[in-house]
This record gives structure tokens, C-alpha cells and sequence, in this order.
């Protein structure tokens, strides 16, 4: 008789454990190292050399490094539960109209809107900086990772809103959260000139545009189908 701790027919276990304590307790280990090795290490590298780290990722050298599309998503969905649960409070427009639904949608949701966002700035930047050589894909993954860091910065003004009350929070966080972005893109692109600050700048701002006239556009057609959100 051959023993064997894996069936021979479809390769599962012979023997399975029944679900206890432990195995919860080793999962939820293995998911926080996962996440402190990842999570952090990316968060650290962002900060110090954003660049570097998309251009790595873009190589291949993606051992250490946490999924874009995951970090700009985890870190959007802290930033908004550390607002809500500490109380700071976004100014939305009234629901009046498709139009403002749809930005009141934007502010309250900002794991998808910042997704939605980023297709929209990857197009504008590949007007841009097409000669750099970078394709409209792989910029999204630089602005998913970029766009993900400037949240990590939100939350660091949420405490500060929360301890001082102060409305500046809400002025000064986006004006940093862009600088930084056009900071990481020059060190991506590799481009450090005046010139090249000045197009992210007018990059930036036209693919925010782009992506504001998209959203008046959709809640006017929807209205114009008598489709109320």
C-alpha cells in the first residue's frame, strides 16, 4: 500500500484540518506582514524616490513593491474612513441636479473617483510627454502609485484638521498632493528643467479639467434622457 499525504487524483490533501483559531490567527498574520512589507516599504520608497520605484516596477523589479491599482484603492479607502471617523467634513454641493450628484459621488467615494481620475490624467500626460516613451498604460500605473502617496499625505492633514480646526486643511492638502505628483513625474520622466515642472503643471490641470467637463457632460446627457441619479 503506497501512503501519500496528497490524493492521487486531484492533488488536495489527504488529510485536511478542520478550519480552528490557529488557522484564522495565521491568516490574519500572513495578510499584516504582507502588508507591512509591501504596504510600508512602497509608502517609504514613494516618498523618498518616487521615480526610481515606477521605473523599477516598469522593469520587472516588482518583488517588494505593492500592486498600484491596490495601493491607490487601500490607500483612498483610509483616507476616507480616518475623515469620516475623526469628523472632517468635505463642503459638497447640494444634490440639486444629475451634475451635482455626480460630484457629491466624486468627494464621498474617492477609492473609485481617484481611479477614474487617473485615466483621465494618463491621457493629457501622454499628450504631453509622448517623446519620453512612456505608453498611456504605463503611466497609469505611475499615477496610480503617485496619486495613492498624496493620499497618505490627506490623512496626515485629517489629524492635523481634527487637532487645530482648521479650514486651511482643505486648501493646503491639494496644492501639496499636486506638487508632489509633479514632483514624482519630473523624477520619473527623468526631466528636471523649468520646462518640464511648467508642462506637469499644465498637464495636470488639463487632465483635472478633462475629467470635470466628462462628469458635467455625463449629468447632462442623463438629464437630457430625463434619467435622474
Amino acid at each position: 500500500m503506497i501512503s501519500t499525504r496528497f490524493c492521487h487524483e486531484c492533488g488536495a490533501g489527504a488529510e485536511v484540518k478542520r478550519i480552528d483559531r490557529n488557522y484564522i490567527l495565521q491568516e490574519v498574520k500572513a495578510v499584516l506582514l504582507n502588508f507591512e512589507k509591501g504596504f510600508f516599504y512602497t509608502a517609504k520608497e514613494l516618498a523618498v524616490r518616487p521615480g526610481n520605484l515606477v521605473n523599477s516596477f516598469l522593469s520587472g523589479d516588482r518583488r517588494k513593491l505593492y500592486k498600484p491599482i491596490s495601493f491607490v484603492v487601500i490607500s483612498s479607502i483610509m483616507y476616507s474612513l480616518l475623515s469620516h471617523f475623526l469628523g472632517h467634513q468635505i463642503v459638497s454641493p447640494k444634490k440639486d441636479d444629475n451634475v451635482s450628484v455626480i460630484f457629491v459621488w466624486i468627494t464621498e467615494n474617492y477609492a473609485y473617483s481617484n481611479l477614474i481620475e487617473i485615466l483621465f490624467l494618463a491621457i493629457t500626460l501622454n499628450w504631453f510627454f509622448k517623446k519620453q516613451g512612456y505608453n498611456y498604460y504605463e503611466n497609469i500605473i505611475a499615477l496610480c502609485y503617485f496619486t495613492g502617496f498624496s493620499m497618505l499625505i490627506g490623512i496626515v492633514f485629517v489629524i492635523f484638521d481634527s487637532i487645530f480646526k482648521t479650514p486651511l486643511v482643505d486648501v493646503i492638502f491639494p496644492l501639496i498632493a499636486i506638487a508632489y505628483s509633479i514632483y514624482a513625474l519630473a523624477h520619473f520622466y527623468k526631466q528636471h528643467s523649468f520646462l518640464t515642472y511648467l508642462k506637469l503643471f499644465v498637464a495636470y490641470v488639463s487632465g483635472f479639467l478633462l475629467f470635470a467637463v466628462s462628469a458635467v457632460l455625463l449629468g447632462k446627457v442623463l438629464e437630457a434622457f430625463k434619467i435622474s441619479l
